[in-house]
């Protein structure tokens, strides 16, 4: 329960739950009791420690699960140091990189995110630049028309041009010439 238990707290504390279930593992083994029952609780706290400290607090992290590990293996009959120490070894730098990879995996992931927001609030403000270069377009074709058919319009003769004040003796001058020009 003291190697084990304290696991639930590993995101919290990792580093001191690994030192906690550490040292408890190895009193564990000077108790007399299987080594092999309580190993894995160290493994599980230095992943967490790799997976959410920084890459030195997981290397100082590896040293105590070394040392439990090669204590609990040389134990063993018929196991040498050496072997306990070599095992020891390849466990806690399996268990290390991959803590350190979903570490940085995490890292990445968080970065990607921040890339995509970038990306689609620039992918936004481009097909906003887009409708309104297309609104610009269509005002200036729609001004071009206009002006087009205004000015023929004034050469063909089929609008008058504005005159403030008529004098009475082109009134009707202006007004046959007027509905000549009607269809």
């Amino acid at each position: 329960m003291l190697v084990d238990g304290p696991l639930a707290w590993r995101r919290r504390a990792p580093l001191t739950v690994l030192l906690v279930s550490s040292g408890a593992a190895v009193l564990f083994h000077v108790a007399g009791h299987h080594p092999g029952l309580n190993s894995i609780g160290p493994l599980l706290a230095l992943y967490s420690v790799a997976a959410h400290a920084s890459w030195r607090a997981g290397l100082a992290g590896a040293l105590p699960v070394v040392a439990e590990w090669t204590h609990g293996s040389a134990m063993q009959p018929g196991v040498a140091l050496w072997s306990a120490l070599g095992q020891s070894l390849i466990v806690a730098g399996w268990t290390f990189s991959t803590g350190t990879i979903v570490r940085l995996l995490g890292t990445r992931q968080k970065q990607l995110t921040a890339l995509a927001g970038q990306l689609a609030e620039e992918r936004d403000a481009a097909a906003l630049r887009a409708v309104t270069r297309e609104r610009v377009r269509i005002a200036r074709e729609l001004h071009d028309v206009v002006a087009h058919h205004m000015s023929r319009h004034l050469r063909t003769g089929r609008v008058r041009p504005l005159r403030r004040a008529v004098r009475p003796r082109h009134r009707e001058h202006h007004a046959r010439r007027h509905r000549r020009h009607q269809p």
